[in-house]
């Protein structure tokens, strides 16, 4: 702040220095180490909510026990949902709570004399060949659910990008937070899931989305204020 004034209390200093940015603190620093972007483009997704994007994040054993962070990010509203498990062969029960999760919170949309429109659901999953994604028992809750799966190539995450990218930021403020609460790494959980509403609760890019980036994920979701 007072680098930034300088442009105003003395005669010598450049104008643009009063634009100068402030620098991270060093928790935000330590967390962005390795942070790499994801380059290409996207097709813009369809203006309704149902298709997640979804990933499976390990991190240390945790106090409980629990290893895996399995992540599903609407495509339209990118809105998060996270469940939390032990095991990698968890992830379609975690798959099955997140759909619970996305029915019980979305809104029906009206038209514009105010009617009811179809109420959204989830209709698509994308996801990388994680093991448990492509098992039968995965296959056979999708046959039930009429939901249709598509994954990105193999060998090759950062063809997962809305799902990859979002993890990342989501990483990244949740090490920013351990660090400077010097929190212990087997507290991860409940610091993963704060970064999670806060990133649902904020204000936030939309990228290919046509959805209004002025609200927050949490309100394209649900047609309400977080």
């Amino acid at each position: 702040d007072k680098l930034r004034a300088c442009a105003h209390t003395t005669a010598d200093a450049p104008r643009n220095l009063s634009s100068a940015s402030t620098p991270p603190c060093e928790s935000c620093t330590a967390a962005r180490i390795r942070k790499a972007p994801h380059p290409g483009s996207l097709d813009t997704p369809a203006p309704e909510p149902g298709k997640l994007h979804v990933d499976i994040k390990e991190f240390v054993l945790s106090v409980y026990g629990h290893r895996y962070a399995v992540f599903a990010i609407d495509e339209y509203s990118r809105y998060v949902f996270i469940e939390i498990i032990k095991l990698k062969s968890e992830i379609v029960d975690a798959i099955k709570r997140i759909k619970a999760a996305f029915v019980a919170v979305v809104a029906t949309p009206v038209d514009s004399d105010g009617r009811p429109l179809a109420r959204p659901r989830v209709r698509w999953v994308h996801s990388d060949r994680e093991g448990g994604l492509m098992s039968h028992a995965f296959k056979e809750f999708r046959a039930d659910e009429a939901i249709h799966h598509s994954v990105s190539p193999p060998h090759d995450h950062d063809l997962n990008p809305i799902a990859e990218r979002i993890i990342g930021v989501i990483s990244e403020a949740s090490t920013a937070i351990r660090h400077h609460s010097d929190a212990p790494a087997i507290y991860w959980p409940y610091i993963v899931a704060y970064a999670t509403d806060w990133h649902n609760a904020m204000v936030s890019g939309t990228g290919s989305s046509t959805a209004d980036a002025n609200i927050s994920p949490f309100q394209r979701l649900t047609l309400r204020p977080p």
